[in-house]
């Protein structure tokens, strides 16, 4: 199932966090700032700028993986052993290149900052997604391909098992549309600073959506308009545990009463970007904050 989730309070957000988790922590979360945007990976939005056959997309992610690779020890001195491709492409999207990999958080709270941390001209609603990663293994034991995964087994074994078929298919260029939970072995400062994780598209000449449908076999290729709309005020109601897909609306009118709450449970910019560049980017925050704080209703 795949529901959609307009919350009309910050109190809303929270308790739908207690709702989502109550059976289970395993939800992967990614906050975006604009309720329109797909889920879709830097890969293939810079892909979407030029027309080629499918066989390019392929092509094109080996020769910018062998391109890092080539010159990576110039800026970078503890590097991956040239054959592990998910470390190479985990650290080339850390430092903002373009992979097949998508963002997501352990951390409910870290994508809520995502999702309402960048302003606009003509204010939209955000959103985070949430995606059942208990349902996402089961998913994949049932493809015979593997059919060797242990839904109860120990949880890292299991990345470990991900991870492994993530570069099979990248070595074997294969295109399964499946999902793959990376957890990186090397975690970069940033990624672990915000409990991060990715997602991995097993065919990368279809879109991230395209592999998560089908993933869950849904029988739609796409999210745009496939959730089902719920009340915030019936998801007490509901096992979570059978929901695989969560798309929570944040409006717009709620973004600063959000950005305030979650500056006073410390997670800002300056926390979640380690470094001079992501105090400055906190800073960003006193521009409004003053005025709400002076038109807050009490």
């Amino acid at each position: 199932m795949f529901y959609r989730i307009v919350v009309d309070s910050w109190n809303d957000l929270l308790l739908l966090c207690d709702h989502i988790t109550d059976k289970s922590s395993n939800w992967a979360f990614r906050g975006q700032s604009d309720e329109s945007w797909p889920l879709s990976t830097k890969f293939e939005r810079e892909a979407e700028k030029y027309v080629y056959g499918p066989d390019w997309f392929k092509n094109r992610e080996e020769i910018i993986l062998e391109d890092f690779q080539r010159r990576a020890h110039q800026y970078v001195h503890h590097l991956p052993d040239l054959e592990d491709y998910i470390e190479w492409l985990s650290l080339l999207q850390h430092y903002g290149g373009p992979t097949r990999l998508l963002d997501f958080t352990w951390s409910y709270y870290f994508a809520a900052f995502f999702a309402v941390e960048t302003s606009h001209v003509k204010p939209t609603n955000s959103i985070i997604w949430a995606v059942n990663i208990n349902r996402l293994i089961d998913q994949l034991s049932k493809i015979p391909d593997y059919s060797s995964i242990k839904k109860w087994g120990k949880f890292n074994i299991t990345l470990e098992q991900n991870k492994h078929w993530a570069d099979t298919v990248i070595k074997g260029r294969k295109n399964d549309d499946v999902i793959f939970i990376i957890d990186p072995f090397l975690q970069h400062e940033r990624i672990s600073i915000q409990q991060g994780l990715f997602l991995f598209p097993g065919n990368i000449e279809k879109p991230f959506e395209h592999n998560l449908c089908s993933m869950f076999e849904f029988d739609f290729k796409d999210l745009s308009t496939n959730a089902l709309d719920a009340k915030f005020s019936e998801t007490g109601a509901f096992n979570f545990s059978d929901i695989s897909i969560i798309k929570i609306v944040i409006p717009a009118s709620l973004r600063l009463k959000a950005l305030a709450e979650l500056y006073n449970m410390n997670i800002t910019a300056a926390t979640l970007f380690p470094g001079l560049d992501g105090f400055a980017r906190s800073l960003s925050f006193r521009i409004p904050q003053l005025d709400f704080l002076l038109n807050r209703k009490s």
